[in-house]
């Protein structure tokens, strides 16, 4: 998180702590729940592949908002992860070791017999959280605009195996190669999002929004140089280096859909 990032925190966490004490001058307080439909883009073409990866899911959420004043509002949201669908482009410096699941075992472009027997990469998304400030029109549908910091995370798991190989007279030794990685990793950062949120009843209103948020992390994920395939001498070998896929900027689309009561 940068200086910034977090000067904005924490003025955004001193209003609403105030406002929160004072619900004498609140007009309305607002509990609702969405549908969260979402696809998290992560960046990997520095690594050498032309694609990225993308989870895509659909969330329940949950939000609270209070407005203090006729046209500001200060909330936050919680979102529980559904359904997902993972699509992974995992790419080595250099480009030459690319990984998606539909690959067998020995295509992943790394020299047979240096290709792994087991493989395994995979991201999961976990809750995620958002602070907002919400700034309300005067129109019939309460257009609005909310600056937020999100906060989401990320279980990231990779595994690579590979047996020894003797070395024979046309051949050189193939060393055993086991690395296996398992982490949660925050995601963080600035946003924005766009919505409406018309009265339909007394106490009920609708509620639909689209969102982006620019995340990043201060973890590097993991980094594992591998041999790939013989050097020019018999003890001599190419190695290539795989990289975790969350060492970039990444952003979170979402559209919500839901309905609230207001008090």
């Amino acid at each position: 998180m940068t200086k910034s990032s977090k000067f904005i925190l924490k003025i955004y966490l001193l209003l609403w702590g105030i406002f929160l004490n004072y619900k004498a001058i609140a007009q309305f307080t607002y509990v609702g729940a969405n549908l969260n439909f979402n696809i998290l883009s992560i960046e990997t073409s520095d690594l050498g592949s032309d694609e990225g990866t993308n989870i895509r899911g659909m969330d329940i959420q949950l939000q609270f908002l209070s407005r203090p004043f006729k046209n500001i509002g200060f909330g936050a949201s919680l979102s529980i992860p559904g359904t997902q669908k993972t699509e992974i482009h995992l790419a080595s410096e250099g480009g030459n070791f690319i990984y998606n699941p539909q690959y067998s075992a020995n295509t992943y472009g790394i020299s047979t017999p240096y290709s792994p027997t087991s493989f395994n990469y995979n991201l999961e998304r976990k809750l995620s959280t958002t602070l907002f400030a919400r700034f309300i029109s005067n129109s019939q549908r309460s257009l609005y605009l909310d600056i937020r910091y999100s906060f989401m995370r990320i279980e990231e798991i990779y595994s690579f195996f590979r047996p020894e190989i003797a070395a024979t007279s046309n051949s050189q030794l193939v060393p055993q190669e086991s690395f296996s990685w398992k982490e949660n990793i925050t995601l963080s950062g600035i946003g924005f999002s766009v919505g409406i949120m018309p009265m339909i009843t007394d106490k009920i209103y609708y509620h639909t929004s689209a969102a982006l948020d620019v995340l990043s992390s201060k973890s590097k994920g993991f980094t594992h140089e591998i041999i790939t395939a013989e050097g020019s001498s018999n003890d001599d070998y190419r190695y290539s280096k795989i990289n975790s896929s969350l060492n970039n900027a990444n952003l979170f689309w979402s559209f919500n859909i839901g309905f609230g009561c207001y008090f």
